[in-house]
């Protein structure tokens, strides 16, 4: 065997063969890792000179396209128990490999500083691009420092897409006026709020009450469960509702965690949902089916969220356009359960 070749039988203590992605090419050329992309699918917005310069290069170094057996996709997750990110983690994971990438997943546990190390690690990778769910960290304001490319699925408000950065966010804000505008046409007019202080949160948080105001309900009324989303920081936050002097007859919650809880602090407290208080959630993650009484909730398309993610990675990488705005933005829909009724003597 001539020397530098390895046989496909070689002992478990060699050196496994380096994966060489798009952005080697790149560096080896000097040319954006945009160029090569678009250079390796053939682009017309590519002259052929630099396309013939890419292919060889390619062939040369062994970039094996064809088979995307160097292509891999990285996946953040936020953590790996989320129900409703890991159904879009799986959405995404079956299109890769149907299409013949590997993903790599790895978890930021909702924790800012271990997200920030876990991105790091990524970088440290040979990955492609990297698919971001839910970024907790409010300084994730600059993607490229982890990655290129990137598509976030609901990062940071103030996170503004890019060329090699594209953001794909659900409407939250048709979300929460559609919770509200169900309470009101039950007959409610005392719908309560129970958040965290995430900045996702806040938006929605900002969402209701924009709504409240904009029905003259007066103002809103808010409990915050603090930093996480357990089932026991609803129960406290709704304790805390309800023991109030202007107790709620309907309870909006952050997302369906929070309401789960707040339905068992309804009932401690010798009081029925929705008989006595209506209780919506947010995101319908599989418990929803589960609780008693079947929660109502404003659903999040995971599977959409998925595919569009997916797509939008793939587009970065292989073709010669981006979506337009490099922003996706998808709808949520209201899920009418048993835990929403009219308001008491209605």
């Amino acid at each position: 065997m001539p020397q530098g070749e390895r046989s496909s039988h070689s002992p478990a203590t060699d050196e496994e063969p380096k994966s060489v992605t798009q952005q080697d090419i790149a560096e080896a050329l000097g040319l954006s890792r945009k160029t090569v992309s678009l250079a390796l699918n053939h682009s017309p917005v590519i002259s052929p000179q630099t396309v013939a310069l890419v292919q060889n290069a390619a062939k040369e170094i062994g970039y094996l396209r064809e088979k995307h057996l160097s292509a891999v996709i990285g996946v953040l997750v936020p953590k790996f128990d989320d129900p409703l990110y890991n159904q879009v983690a799986d959405t995404i994971s079956e299109l890769a490999r149907n299409e013949g990438y590997n993903v790599h997943f790895l978890s930021g546990n909702d924790d800012i500083y271990q997200e920030r190390e876990t991105a790091e690690l990524f970088r440290s990778k040979k990955i492609e691009g990297l698919i971001f769910l839910n970024p907790s960290s409010p300084n994730f304001t600059a993607p490229g420092r982890y990655f290129q490319p990137i598509v976030a699925i609901n990062a940071n408000p103030i996170l503004q897409p890019g060329p090699e950065f594209i953001r794909i966010d659900v409407d939250e804000t048709q979300g929460i006026e559609t919770a509200i505008q169900h309470l009101a046409d039950l007959g409610h007019r005392r719908i309560a709020y129970i958040g965290n202080i995430y900045p996702k949160s806040r938006q929605r948080l900002a969402s209701y009450e924009k709504s409240i105001k904009d029905k003259s309900f007066g103002r809103g009324i808010v409990a915050y469960s603090g930093e996480t989303n357990f089932l026991s920081q609803g129960y406290h936050a709704c304790r805390h509702l309800i023991d109030s002097t202007d107790s709620p007859t309907a309870i909006m919650a952050d997302n369906d965690y929070l309401a789960i809880g707040a339905i068992r602090a309804i009932y401690d407290k010798g009081l029925k949902v929705p008989q006595d208080i209506s209780v919506i959630g947010f995101g319908n993650i599989p418990e929803c089916l589960y609780t008693n009484p079947q929660l109502t909730t404003i659903s999040v398309p995971t599977t959409e969220l998925g595919v569009k993610a997916y797509q939008a990675l793939i587009e970065l990488l292989e073709e010669d356009k981006t979506p337009p705005g490099n922003q996706i933005m998808v709808q949520t829909e209201l899920v009418v359960r048993e835990s929403t009724a009219p308001p008491p003597n209605h």
